[in-house]
């Protein structure tokens, strides 16, 4: 009886997190759930193929995402992920010749009511 609930409850798991990834994957925008400590947790599509791009690397959960960001922008990536990892949401625009510009967006994130999980990074080219 309790493997068949283990196992039903697994299949619900499974199921709803296919769900997430499908949504997370449709989109153009770039998605990165990163631990307090600036580790990779999840990403979505987008950003792994952002990072192939720029860096000719695979992006992979447990890395370091600080080792991917350009140092002129690396201590407003670091404050801005502090400063979500304290509830609030932290909107930034800037302009580089690189790309035209990108708009990036940081927040909390509770994976129960009151403990906080890590930080959820959205970055969108304008």
């Amino acid at each position: 009886m309790q493997q068949l609930e283990l196992r039903r409850n697994l299949k619900n798991h499974f199921e709803a997190e296919n769900k997430l990834r499908a949504i997370l994957n449709s989109t153009s925008e770039n998605n990165l759930l990163l631990g307090k400590d600036y580790k990779v947790l999840s990403f979505n599509k987008a950003l792994e193929e952002t990072v192939k791009c720029l860096y000719g690397s695979e992006l992979v959960v447990g890395q370091d995402f600080r080792a991917y960001m350009p140092q002129p922008f690396l201590d407003d990536f670091e404050g801005n992920i502090s400063r979500a990892l304290t509830g609030q949401t932290v909107t930034l625009e800037k302009e580089i010749s690189l790309a035209g510009g990108f708009g990036v967006v940081s927040f909390p994130v509770f994976p129960g009511r009151k403990s906080k999980r890590g930080s959820h990074r959205r970055d969108h080219q304008q």
